[in-house]
């Protein structure tokens, strides 16, 4: 009988240390009793992971998954039991090329928090890297709006300008 990976159950989680890529896959992986629906991909052909937020900020669950030919997803809850997980962020890998999906989920995490990441696959299996990194935070435009008055000059109409700053 071919071996499920050794993440396959919630109770034997992979713990994520540092940021260097981890390699996985769902091949011959199942499901349990009363796990959630990772990011609805229906696969049920998971495996979990552990990482606990070093500090407070916006983080980014990095993906990228080979052989890949069904619904591809991950999700990431708190929790200490399979059964009273919450869902913090989900998503569904997107294609990029044949075979390739890649998943760049981002989260808002708490310092010294545990969570939980449920990797799920339908389409038979697929062998993935998985990182978390800080995420950039992306600071809108600033936008600065001064009315200046042209009937005072003579004019009919009054002037705005308008002054964006995009880089920061």
């Amino acid at each position: 009988m071919p071996t499920p990976p050794p993440n396959d159950d919630f109770t034997d989680l992979t713990f994520i240390t540092g940021t260097n890529p981890l390699l996985g896959y769902t091949f011959f992986a199942s499901s349990e009793f009363g796990q959630p629906n990772i990011a609805a991909a229906n696969g049920y052909q998971s495996v979990w992971w552990n990482w606990i937020a070093p500090a407070a900020g916006m983080y980014r669950l990095n993906i990228t998954a080979t052989n890949t030919s069904g619904r591809f997803g991950a999700a990431i809850y708190t929790g200490s039991l399979l059964t009273n997980l919450l869902e913090i962020a989900s998503g569904l890998a997107t294609n990029i090329n044949p075979g390739i999906s890649q998943l760049l989920l981002p989260f808002n995490a708490a310092a010294g928090t545990s969570y939980s990441i449920g990797v799920d696959e339908n389409g038979g299996g697929a062998f993935f890297s998985l990182s978390i990194s800080a995420a950039a935070v992306e600071r809108p435009a600033l936008v600065s709006t001064v009315s200046l008055n042209n009937k005072a000059r003579g004019g009919t109409d009054p002037y705005t300008l308008v002054w964006i700053d995009e880089l920061g």
